[in-house]
C-alpha cells in the first residue's frame, strides 16, 4: 500500500506551483517506508509531469524504492495488492511485477489490469507512446482524487489524499526526512510552495463540478455500469443520524468543488504520439525547465479496438486533453461492475412453500434457506458444493471447494443441530471467505513492526497508568518516546525509561471488532488461516466509558471465540476517548475525509480514525464461552516460541501478554481486516428491510444493486484515507472478488430472508455460517452501525443539536459538517 500522487501543468509556468508541498505528510503518513519522486517532460515537453509515491512495504524480501521506473523508462505509482491475476514469485514485489507487465502490455493495458485481483489505484507512465493510465480496480477500494484544472488552480493534480489539516500535520510521522527521495540521477531541490490553504477554499465556489451522473449515464450507453457514476439512489433522502439503528444519508456528490472522487475503473490520457527519450527521475522540483510543444489528440479506440469513452475534457497550460475510460476485459469485473441480481421471479414477502425450506438453528431462531439438493443444483460446476458427510461418529468432516487456492480443507464440527446436514451455501461461503482470509492474512512479509507498539511499550514504562496514546498529542504521529514521570524510579537521564519496556510479539493482523456478525465471522475465519502460536489483534472504540453496546458485543463475542478457538491469543485493544479527541484532530479528520463531508461522515470518520490507530488499554482476556462443539483446528505452528499453551481458552499461566494487561498498548499489525460489503451484499440495513415491506424481493435486489454500486463513493475511498493515514493498510475479505461473485449468485432468500425478524433474517448467509462455525451467540447478534455502536453519534447530536430528536428533525446525518458549530478544541491531556 502507498500513497501516490501526480502534478501535470505547463512546463513554463509563471505560477510556479510544482506539486504543493501540503500532499506530502500525508502521503508520507500512508507510505512510512519509503518516499519518492520522478518528474519529467509531456506532450513533446510543453508540460511537465510530477509522480510521487509514498511506500508501506508489505511485499517483497527486499527493500523496496518508488515510484518504480523501469529501464525503458516507464514509471509506476502503484497503491494496492495483487492478490491474483499475476504471477509474483515468492519474495517478489507484486508492485515490480506489475510494472514490468505494464512496460510489456502496449495497448493491452485494460486487459492486463482487468485480470487483477485485489484493491488497486495507479499512475503508469508510458514515455514512448507518451500516454498516462490511471484507475481504481472496480470496487474503488482504494482512493483516488481527481482535481480538474481551473482558474484557481489551473494544474491537473490526482492523490490518495489531499492536504492535511493545520495541526500536526504529520511532521512527526516515522520514515523519510522531510523531502522526497530522488531516484536515479538528477539535483534534489526543496518542494516550492503553492497555492495555501485558504486558495484552495476559495477554488471551492468557482471549480467546475463533475458530473457524475452523467458520466455513469455514458458509461452505460458504452457497455460500462453505473458504477462509473454510483448514483441512482435509494429515494431515502437524508439520514435520521439519532435514531438507533438509522443508517440511510443523503446522497453524496462526490466532489466539494475541488477534489472528485474519481470512479473505478481504467482511464487514459494521450499526450502526443511517437517516441520520447526517458526523463531522468529527480526530486520535485520546481517547474519551468523544459521546452514545450503541443498535443496530438487521442483516438476513441485502440489498436485492439476496445471503445474507450470520454470521460473528461481538460486544459492544461493551454494543452487540450481528454481523459477517457476504458471498458473492463473479464466478464466477471463487468458483472461486479453492474452487480445486477438475476430476477429469479415472484416478489412474495413469505416463503414460497413451508415444505421447500428447511430450518437451519441460528443461535435460538432459524433461518429458512431452501433444501441442500436445490442449492447443490445451482452450485453444480462452481466446484463450491462440498462434499458429503463422512467418517466416524465424534470425527470431523472435511469440506473443500475443489479450488487448489484455498488451501486445507475447511473443517468443522460434527455435532451441529442442523437437520438434513450442512447448510450447502454457507458452507460455500466459508470455503471462499477462508481462502480470502488467507491471502490476506499471510501475503505481509514480516518487517519493521508498526511504531505505536513500540510507543505505547515505552509510555506504559515511563508513565504507567499516566500513559496516554499517540491521538492524544497534538501530533497524533509523534511517537517520540515521553520522559518518566518524577520519582517513578531509579535515577533517569533525558528520555531513559525507568522500567525496560515490554515490546509484544507482533500480530499479522488487527481486526476492527465490533462483536458483530461480520467481524466475528473475520476472526473465526483468521483464526483457521494463521498459525496458532501468533497473537491477533482487536480493536474496538467506545465513547461511553466502556458501557457502549459495541464494547459489551465485543466482550461476549471474545469470550464466545475463546471457547470456540482454543490455543489462540486474542488481543482486545479497547480503545476509550471521548469527543474532545475527535475534535482535537479535526482539522485532520476533515481533510482526511474529502470530498465527503457530511455530519454522518465526521462521526463513522472519527470512530474508524481512533479504532484503526490500535491504541488503547489491553483487556484481560474472558473466561471463554463453554461450547457444545468441539475446538475450531488452526494450521501448523509458526515454530515461534512465544506462543501460549493451546489449552481451553487460549491463555494459561505461561500467558505471554499477561504483563500487558491493563495497561497502554499499541498493535504492531500493518494490515487490517474490515467488514465492509457485508451489509451491502447481505441486506443488513435498515432501508433494506423499507424497500422489502415496500415492493418485496425485487426492490430489495435493486437496492442491494444501488449499494454495491455506490460503495466505493459512500465509503470505500473515504474509509481507505483514514485507514491508511495510520501507516496500515486496509484489506476487506467480503469484496473479494469469489466472496462476491458467489453471493450475488445465490438464491436472495438464502442471503436475506426479511419475513424474518432483525437479527435472524439479515444477513441470513452470514449468520448461517457463524452457525456452522459453532458461534451461535453472535450469529443471533444485531447489527449497529459504528456511529450508534460506539455511542460517538448519541453524544455529538446531543453537543451539537441539543439532542437526539432534534438531530432527527434536521436529518442531522446529512447536514454539511460547515454548517454545524463546533466548540474550541479542547487542550490534551499530558502524555
Amino acid at each position: 500500500m502507498c500513497g501516490i500522487a501526480l502534478a501535470c501543468e505547463a512546463a513554463k509556468s509563471s505560477a510556479g506551483h510544482g506539486l504543493e508541498e501540503e500532499l506530502l505528510p500525508g502521503l508520507r503518513a500512508r507510505g512510512p517506508d519509503h518516499l519518492g519522486s520522478w518528474q519529467g517532460p509531456a506532450a513533446s515537453g510543453s508540460l511537465c509531469l510530477t509522480l510521487v509515491a509514498s511506500l508501506l512495504q508489505l511485499r517483497g524480501a527486499q527493500p523496496g524504492a518508488c515510484p518504480w521506473v523501469g529501464p525503458r523508462g516507464h514509471v509506476l505509482c502503484f497503491n494496492g495488492e495483487v492478490f491474483g491475476g499475476l504471477e509474483v514469485p515468492p519474495g517478489a514485489n507484486d508492485g515490480e511485477r506489475l510494472l514490468e507487465a505494464l512496460a510489456a502490455a502496449g495497448d493491452e493495458v485494460p486487459r492486463l489490469l482487468s485480470a487483477l485481483r485485489g484493491p488497486w489505484a495507479l499512475l503508469f507512465w508510458d514515455p514512448r507512446a507518451q500516454r498516462l493510465w490511471l484507475g481504481r480496480d472496480v470496487l474503488g477500494r482504494r482512493s483516488l482524487l481527481l482535481h480538474a484544472p481551473d482558474e484557481a488552480d489551473p494544474r491537473l493534480l490526482m492523490t490518495s489524499v489531499g492536504p492535511l489539516g493545520q495541526e500536526g500535520g504529520g511532521a512527526g510521522a516515522p520514515g523519510p526526512a522531510a523531502k522526497p527521495q530522488a531516484q536515479g540521477t538528477g539535483a534534489a531541490a526543496a518542494v516550492p510552495g503553492a497555492a495555501a490553504a485558504k486558495e484552495g477554499a476559495k477554488a471551492e465556489a468557482t471549480a467546475p463540478v463533475l458530473d457524475l451522473a452523467a458520466a455513469g449515464a455514458k458509461a452505460g450507453a458504452n457497455g460500462c455500469s453505473g458504477a462509473a457514476a454510483g448514483l441512482g439512489g435509494s429515494g431515502s433522502g437524508g439520514a435520521r443520524a439519532g435514531g438507533e439503528g438509522e443508517d440511510e444519508e443523503a446522497e453524496p456528490s462526490g466532489t466539494d468543488g475541488f477534489w472528485t472522487e474519481l470512479p473505478p475503473g481504467v482511464y487514459d490520457i494521450r499526450f502526443g504520439g511517437g517516441s520520447s527519450s526517458p526523463a531522468s527521475a529527480a526530486a520535485i522540483s520546481a517547474p519551468g525547465d523544459t521546452p514545450g510543444s503541443n498535443l496530438q489528440s487521442p483516438g476513441c479506440s485502440d489498436e485492439t479496438g476496445a471503445v474507450s469513452v470520454p470521460y473528461r475534457r481538460l486544459t492544461v497550460g493551454g494543452t487540450a486533453l481528454v481523459m477517457r475510460r476504458h471498458p473492463w476485459a473479464d466478464p466477471v469485473l463487468l458483472q461486479l461492475e453492474a452487480y445486477e441480481r438475476p430476477y429469479e421471479g415472484g416478489d412474495e414477502q413469505a416463503p414460497q412453500n413451508p415444505s421447500s425450506v428447511t430450518a437451519v438453528a441460528v443461535g435460538k431462531t432459524a433461518v429458512g434457506v431452501p433444501k441442500r439438493a436445490a442449492i447443490e443444483a445451482l452450485l453444480a460446476g462452481t466446484g463450491l458444493v462440498p462434499q458429503e458427510m463422512e467418517g466416524e461418529e465424534g470425527k470431523k468432516d472435511e469440506h473443500t471447494t475443489g479450488d487448489g487456492a484455498t488451501g486445507a480443507a475447511l473443517q468443522l464440527p460434527r455435532a451441529l443441530p442442523l437437520p438434513g446436514g450442512p447448510d450447502a451455501p454457507a458452507l460455500a461461503l466459508l470455503n471462499v471467505m477462508l481462502a480470502a482470509l488467507r491471502v490476506r492474512c499471510t501475503a505481509v512479509e514480516p518487517r519493521s513492526p508498526h511504531p505505536a507498539a513500540a510507543f505505547a511499550a515505552a509510555a506504559a514504562a515511563a508513565l504507567g497508568a499516566e500513559a496516554q496514546p499517540s491521538w492524544r498529542r497534538p501530533d497524533p504521529h509523534d511517537f517520540t518516546v515521553p520522559a518518566p514521570l518524577p520519582g517513578a524510579g531509579s535515577h533517569v537521564t533525558g528520555a531513559a525509561q525507568v522500567a525496560t519496556p515490554v515490546v509484544p510479539e507482533p500480530a499479522p493482523v488487527l481486526i476492527l471488532f465490533s462483536g458483530g456478525v461480520d467481524s466475528v465471522l473475520i476472526a473465526a475465519l483468521a483464526h483457521r488461516a494463521l498459525p496458532p502460536d501468533v497473537p491477533i489483534d482487536l480493536a474496538n472504540v467506545c465513547f461511553a466509558a466502556g458501557t457502549s453496546p459495541d464494547r459489551l458485543a465485543a466482550l461476549s463475542a471474545l469470550a464466545e471465540l475463546r471457547g470456540s478457538c482454543p490455543g489462540r491469543r486474542w488481543r482486545l485493544v479497547e480503545v476509550d476517548a471521548v469527543l474532545e479527541d475527535a475534535d482535537r484532530h479535526r482539522a485532520r479528520l476533515l481533510a482526511l475525509l474529502r470530498p465527503a463531508g457530511t455530519v454522518m461522515d465526521a462521526n463513522i470518520g472519527a470512530a474508524l480514525w481512533l479504532a484503526v490507530a490500535g491504541q488503547g488499554r489491553l483487556r484481560p482476556p474472558p473466561p471463554p464461552s463453554p461450547s457444545p462443539y468441539p475446538p475450531a483446528p488452526a494450521p501448523p505452528a509458526s515454530g515461534s516460541s512465544n506462543g501460549a499453551d493451546a489449552g481451553q481458552g487460549g491463555c494459561t499461566a505461561a500467558d505471554p501478554d499477561a504483563g500487558l494487561y491493563g495497561r497502554l498498548f499499541g498493535s504492531a499489525a500493518r494490515v487490517v481486516l474490515l467488514g465492509h460489503g457485508a451489509d451491502e451484499q447481505c441486506g443488513g440495513y435498515g432501508r433494506h428491510r423499507t424497500k422489502f415491506r415496500t415492493g418485496g424481493r425485487r426492490a430489495l435486489a435493486a437496492e442491494l444493486g444501488v449499494d454495491m454500486r455506490r460503495l466505493w463513493l459512500r465509503n470505500l475511498g473515504r474509509d481507505d484515507r483514514l485507514v491508511a493515514d495510520w501507516g496500515r493498510e486496509a484489506r476487506h475479505p467480503f469484496l473479494d472478488e469469489a466472496v462476491m461473485g458467489l453471493v450475488r449468485g445465490l438464491p436472495l432468500e438464502c442471503v436475506a430472508d426479511l419475513t424474518l425478524p432483525p437479527g435472524t433474517g439479515d444477513k441470513a448467509l452470514l449468520r448461517s455460517a457463524l452457525a456452522l462455525l459453532g458461534l451461535p451467540e453472535a450469529a443471533a447478534r444485531v447489527k449497529r452501525a459504528i456511529q450508534f455502536g460506539s455511542r460517538i453519534g448519541k453524544l455529538a447530536n446531543r453537543r451539537d443539536f441539543g439532542s437526539n430528536r432534534a438531530a432527527n428533525r434536521r436529518n442531522a446525518g446529512s447536514v454539511a459538517i460547515q454548517d454545524v458549530i463546533f466548540p474550541p478544541p479542547a487542550e490534551p491531556p499530558g502524555v
